[in-house]
């Protein structure tokens, strides 16, 4: 079969309604001529609800309309999972410390106690009603972090910030999707197997060491700035909006005032 790959776009009238005007917004939704149909999709792994709103109509309603839907893995076996897990460790007896420098390693340790430190204010309070606590997560994000690779140690300090945190829980937009497809009864399929994934991004640690490491202290670093972007942004509205607060109750505190003294008669002279 000699199927051309064309992209989808949204038509004008729909990129009006959609995206407020100006033609020509592409959709990210490509498709094969023949019969029948089939679409490709192209995800990003970030939770769902961070980019699902922007995801065109055209986009959902070729997933909607899909007998079939194949994945990159198909990441609702537990096999996969553990595959995944396994494939970002060392070979069996070695370390982190055997491949980093030991004032990188040592910096990696503090950067990881802070966290865990700040882990708990850093957590919502869904994830607390949903039985999440700050070591449990801490663990789930950090688990046998002495024994991966650089390049996962990498990946997973990437994910060591505010917002990241208070996202976890909410499936990635490529698993939202496979328990969408679940939901509906679809019939759903994996184009890749673990180890295909896995191979390309281990072999990135025979690159120069140097710059995996500067790549690590980088991340370090840009994990603390969010953090504490973050948190000055936090500690500037609840300033603003504590002054917004004070302002509101000094006024309805004079206006009450006011009225009261407005309503209150004059106290009778009294004449000799």
């Amino acid at each position: 079969m000699n199927y051309k790959l064309e992209k989808v776009y949204r038509n004008e009238h729909v990129c009006k309604t959609i995206a407020g005007g100006g033609g020509g917004v592409r959709s990210f939704l490509w498709s094969t001529r023949g019969e029948p149909a089939s679409y490709f999709f192209g995800t990003i792994h970030v939770p769902y609800t961070r980019v699902w709103d922007h995801v065109p109509e055209n986009a959902k309603r070729a997933f909607g309309n899909a007998d079939r839907v194949v994945f990159e893995l198909d990441l609702l076996d537990p096999g996969t999972l553990a595959a995944l897990a396994n494939c970002q460790l060392l070979p069996e007896g070695r370390s982190l410390a055997d491949v980093l420098p030991p004032e990188l390693l040592a910096r990696l340790r503090r950067h990881l106690e802070y966290v865990r430190a700040k882990m708990s204010s850093w957590m919502t309070a869904d994830q607390r009603g949903r039985g999440l606590y700050a070591d449990y997560l801490f663990h789930a994000i950090t688990g046998d972090w002495e024994r991966k690779r650089p390049i996962w140690v990498l990946l997973m300090v990437d994910s060591l910030t505010e917002g990241d945190v208070r996202a976890r829980g909410v499936p990635v937009l490529d698993l939202f999707l496979a328990q969408e497809a679940q939901r509906l009864a679809k019939r759903t399929g994996a184009v890749e197997q673990v180890h295909e994934q896995c191979l390309p991004l281990n072999g990135l640690n025979s690159a120069s060491q140097a710059s995996r490491h500067r790549s690590i202290d980088r991340s370090i670093n840009q994990s603390i700035n969010q953090s504490i972007n973050q948190s000055i942004n936090q500690s500037i509205n609840q300033s603003i909006n504590q002054s917004i607060n004070q302002s509101i109750n000094q006024s309805i505190n004079q206006s009450i005032n006011q009225s009261i003294n407005k309503n209150q008669s004059p106290i009778p002279q009294s004449t000799c």
